[in-house]
């Protein structure tokens, strides 16, 4: 009974004095500014919306040639979805400059499957 009195004090002390001595724990603090971005953060960041920008650009194809096949006009407006579509396209033209930077290891690009038009094996 006395070591478990002394052990528990023991525990205790060691635990007051760790969390005196630990640093404060960092907050969360979200995605950065897009003007603070730079370097590795930036360029992931424009890949997703590049990537983005190519799968609405396929979706806006594959509405094309699902509306060239039967008019939806009874449930929906197309030309309304395909105008918001464009709209949306257009905003991520923004985020991403349409020029390839210039970097260390060069620039390269790796086409889409879906893109192209081709299958994928």
């Amino acid at each position: 009974m006395k070591y478990r009195a002394i052990t528990a004090i023991t525990v205790a002390q060691l635990l007051c004095t760790a969390a005196f001595f630990m640093p404060p724990i960092a907050e969360a603090t979200g995605p950065t500014k897009i003007e603070r971005a730079e370097g590795a953060t930036l360029s992931k960041a424009v890949g997703h919306w590049s990537r983005a920008r190519a799968l609405m650009n396929v979706a806006l194809r594959e509405f094309d040639q699902g509306t060239a096949l039967v008019d939806p006009d009874a449930l929906i407006d197309a030309n309304q979805l395909r105008s918001e579509i464009l709209d949306k396209i257009q905003i991520l033209e923004r985020l991403i400059d349409p020029q390839p930077r210039a970097s260390e290891e060069g620039v390269r690009y790796e086409p889409m499957a879906e893109l192209l038009g081709v299958k994928k094996n």
